[in-house]
């Protein structure tokens, strides 16, 4: 159970404006106005988010000799959630303890959920061998279609992520490819009218109109 609604990054809007705009103006205005709207607002977003930080971490320490192990990883992974686009070393810290409540309460999901968590730390890190690492630990038979996506989600990143960091030509493409499989995995069992189906497409077709160019 997540504590927190998933929310679109200002770099996944921006993305998806990108594939269904139907001219440079219109994408250009699109991101002046997203631009402005982030710049304007971002006082507050962090005002929000270090509140929400410290109320779970509050409740953390409300509940720190509870036996509730659904409760402690719930709220672990809500602070990975949270720190993951605000402060990687406070995010990998609470990714760990998600991977070790989920090891303990021998919970398929949450332990893919929180390897791919730890995985999410090493690339966001620029630590891409240690990401594929965790990754290839993973086991996803028994999991739920949404811990699937979720997986196959973070996959299609790291290897697109990893393409745009290698200078060899043959490498770069051969992760496109490999990303791009993952996000036609993904693209197979999520709603067409999902956020993660739209966001798969429109990273994909960026990518390989990237290298058409």
């Amino acid at each position: 159970m997540k504590l927190t609604p998933p929310k679109l990054t200002f770099f996944s809007i921006l993305l998806i404006c990108f594939c269904s705009c139907t001219s440079s103006n219109r994408f250009e205005s699109t991101v002046l106005d997203l631009l402005d709207k982030t710049i304007e607002n971002g006082e507050v977003f962090v005002n929000e988010k270090s509140y929400r930080i410290n109320r779970l971490r509050q409740r953390l320490v409300e509940n720190s000799y509870t036996d509730d192990l659904e409760l402690k990883y719930d709220l672990n992974h809500a602070l990975y959630e949270e720190y993951q686009s605000f402060k990687y070393d406070s995010a990998y810290f609470y990714a760990k303890n998600s991977s070790y409540i989920a090891h303990r309460l021998s919970d398929t999901d949450k332990t893919v959920e929180s390897r791919c968590a730890i995985a999410f730390c090493h690339m966001s890190s620029g630590l891409f061998a240690e990401a594929f690492n965790e990754m290839e630990k993973v086991n996803l038979k028994g999991t739920s279609n949404q811990t699937k996506a979720d997986f196959y989600a973070l996959y299609n990143r790291l290897y697109y992520d990893a393409a745009d960091f290698n200078d060899t030509e043959e490498w770069r493409e051969s992760y496109t490819r490999l990303g791009t499989a993952y996000a036609d995995s993904l693209t197979t069992i999520v709603p067409e009218d999902s956020y993660e189906y739209e966001f798969a497409k429109a990273q994909s077709e960026l990518k390989h109109w990237k290298y058409i160019e």
